[in-house]
């Protein structure tokens, strides 16, 4: 939307003209949208959008779900505007009320996070406040964003949902839309299924891995073929092509493959024919053989007239990288499917912050949270920090809150497992979902027994994260480079040490004379530099040497000062015989 139609639009929420229009809708739809949008606005930048719906989540709802994706995608512009690095992620929960009265009712929770710049405390009670500003563009909201926000939450007070924030100036913000909705279907039947699963996130898509799948592709179009060979070339699947039907048997007969792509429009034969004759060869692994259907009509109810046929799924020519993935992830034994790896770990070990990051591995799954936000331990850093300053005083905060604010309470309790999450504390994070479930549900009793040993466990690991960030201070104002040289400083001052340990009298061993200054000493009388092969006979001697050595070193000096380097060198020969 333009500004201008924005501030129109602003103008009559604000006047009371905009009214609720409810109709069943699925949440699916409404992800599948946001996602959409997502994935071409980040496409050229290098932050990663992550969708993370609980399993509990009910797909078909009554309610506006015109006025609810217009609050999402506003939410998602802001994150989108003000992430330049690490990751946004929208998750949608949803929880049952026990009452007799909400009975019917479900309370829909749909949280956007990102690891954005974040918002300063002084402006989080004035963010959803139109054109409010700060001194400059970065620390402040854009005027045209501040009007989006605005809106967002004049369609909440529409929707009589509430549009809360939290953020850490810096590390990032998370918006959360709470709305309570009814099920168009029972809670039995319409659990988030096929629209979600359809596809996977590019990321994901991108990391599958299938080097031990062979698959053939059936098509008779040199275009279609390339087209298709290019995107299935991504998994490193080994990949054969037939251009006929019954070529397409012949190689069915003779290899075994894990996957075949048929095309469905190929003259004498076409696709349900040869894929029929598949099905009826014998042996029952024809019969479970995997046949995706390539199809060039973009029709609706194509692919149920595809699966009625025999096909095993249905792709839209041409094919799309993540509907593949999806498809090749649900028919493919479990045994074969791999993931390329990212080295986080070996990222990991090679920074200045790794000692820091193995400890706090200990305790949390710091290598999948850096993964996640695609490999950046700078924005790993940035949510740590972020979960420690948020919550470093909130024990004394949330009790308070449980007794007399139980709205704020789950607030903050929504706010704490978003960000565990994030940081890869995955235990801390279901704890506290079981806490909104007590909250949601009703159960106070059961809430205030468990508060105790999630703050107990909350106190715990913010110990453990205050040492990391002690470690960080540290460590931050160097380059990974500089912390490597640092620490071979380190080591060749622990290993002098440890050469003084051995030598606790800190007297040299005058048993042999220095093999090393001998070698030096024939080099230099190579070069008849015999002033300087004197200082080293000179240097030799002032050690203490007596006996034997003593007396070497005393004939060492006169066919030095005899200017004789063959001399030399047969003599530190000889001394090398006899004493190594």
């Amino acid at each position: 939307l333009s500004s201008v139609d924005d501030i129109i639009l602003l103008a009559k929420l604000e006047s009371g003209r905009i009214e609720m229009e409810e109709s069943n809708y699925s949440v699916s739809d409404i992800v599948a949208d946001l996602s959409d949008i997502a994935l071409k606005q980040l496409a050229d930048k290098s932050v990663k959008f992550f969708v993370e719906i609980s399993e509990n989540v009910v797909d078909n709802l009554i309610g506006d779900s015109d006025k609810i994706r217009n609050i999402l995608v506003r939410l998602l512009d802001n994150a989108i505007r003000y992430t330049k690095q690490g990751s946004i992620t929208l998750s949608v929960d949803s929880y049952e009320y026990t009452d007799h009265a909400n009975q019917d009712i479900l309370n829909i929770v749909f949280t956007m996070s990102d690891t954005g710049i974040g918002i300063q405390e002084d402006r989080l009670d004035t963010v959803f406040d139109l054109f409010e500003t700060g001194d400059n563009t970065k620390n402040s909201v854009h005027s045209v964003h501040g009007v989006g926000l605005a809106i967002a939450k004049g369609y909440a007070d529409v929707l009589s949902a509430d549009l809360s924030v939290q953020s850490v100036y810096g590390a990032g913000s998370t918006f959360v839309l709470s709305i309570d909705q009814r099920p168009a279907v029972k809670l039995s039947s319409g659990q988030v299924v096929a629209k979600i699963e359809d596809t996977v996130s590019k990321e994901d898509a991108e990391k599958l891995w299938l080097p031990e799948v062979s698959a053939l592709l059936v098509d008779d179009d040199e275009v279609s073929i390339e087209v298709s060979r290019k995107i299935l070339s991504v998994f490193d699947m080994k990949l054969d092509v037939a251009t006929s039907g019954l070529g397409a048997i012949d190689m069915v007969l003779n290899h075994d493959y894990d996957v075949v792509f048929m095309d469905l429009s190929m003259p004498i034969m076409n696709g349900v024919e040869v894929m029929q004759e598949i099905r009826d060869l014998e042996g029952t692994k024809y019969a479970i053989l995997p046949i995706i259907a390539l199809d060039p009509d973009a029709i609706e109810g194509n692919r149920s007239t595809n699966l009625t046929a025999g096909f095993t799924d249905s792709l839209v020519k041409p094919i799309e990288l993540r509907r593949v993935a999806a498809i090749l992830k649900d028919c493919l034994p479990q045994d074969k499917l791999q993931e390329r790896s990212d080295d986080v770990r070996l990222l990991m070990e090679g920074s200045r912050f790794g000692k820091g990051l193995m400890r706090l591995s200990e305790s949390l799954d710091v290598e999948g949270a850096i993964q996640k936000i695609g490999g950046s331990i700078e924005v790993y850093n940035k949510l740590i920090h972020a979960f420690y300053s948020q919550n470093k005083d909130v024990s004394q905060t949330l009790t308070e809150k449980s007794m007399k604010d139980i709205r704020g309470f789950k607030s903050r309790i929504h706010s704490i497992r978003t960000l565990a999450n994030s940081i890869g504390a995955y235990e801390l994070a279901k704890d506290a979902a079981r806490m909104e479930t007590s909250i949601n549900v009703g159960k106070r009793e059961q809430l205030k027994q468990n508060l105790r040993g999630f703050l107990d466990e909350l106190i715990y690991l913010l110990l453990i994260i205050e040492d990391y960030e002690h470690f960080a201070d540290g460590v931050s104002g160097m380059t990974d480079e500089e912390y490597a040289e640092k620490l071979a400083q380190q080591k060749e001052k622990e290993d002098a040490i440890e050469a003084d340990d051995e030598n606790p009298d800190g007297q040299a061993d005058l048993s042999i004379i220095d093999i090393h200054v001998l070698e030096q000493l024939c080099e230099v009388a190579k070069q008849s530099d015999f002033e300087h092969a004197t200082q080293l006979v000179e240097q030799l001697m002032s050690m203490g040497y007596d006996g034997d050595n003593r007396e070497f070193l005393g004939a060492l000096m006169e066919v030095v000062n005899g200017q004789q380097p063959e001399a030399v060198e047969e003599l530190v020969n000889t001394y090398k015989d006899l004493k190594l």
